[in-house]
């Protein structure tokens, strides 16, 4: 685990019901396009070989809540370990952010510059 402590730790096929990825697009698309992205293909492959290790996901994700019991979670940072927990079937720990946070360092895949928001 990181510095910081998780906020809650998800079920990641809760997690991927009750939320969407920064772009709005939905999961089933998100790992579609890592999978036919080489680089995200191989990134998540060896995260969820990590996770499979070490029996946790490690770095907690960064959702925003929505302001509105109508709203829906956004994952903001670490949609490829999302991707990696999916596959392993691995809880994840998620700390929540404020609307507006930006990742601190945003990857380099194609489809990640689409993920940071606006």
């Amino acid at each position: 685990m990181t510095g910081q402590e998780p906020d809650a730790v998800w079920d990641v096929r809760g997690l991927v019901a009750d939320s969407v990825p920064a772009s709005g697009l939905p999961w089933s698309e998100v790992f579609r396009a890592l999978r036919m992205d080489t680089t995200s293909e191989a990134r998540v492959s060896a995260l969820a070989g990590d996770m499979a290790m070490r029996g946790s996901v490690g770095v907690p994700v960064k959702v925003v809540r929505p302001r509105t019991a109508s709203g829906v979670m956004r994952v903001v940072d670490g949609v490829h370990r999302v991707a990696a927990a999916w596959s392993v079937l691995m809880p994840v720990p998620v700390i929540y952010v404020p609307e507006g946070t930006r990742p601190g360092a945003p990857c380099a895949c194609a489809f990640c510059a689409d993920e940071v928001p606006g």
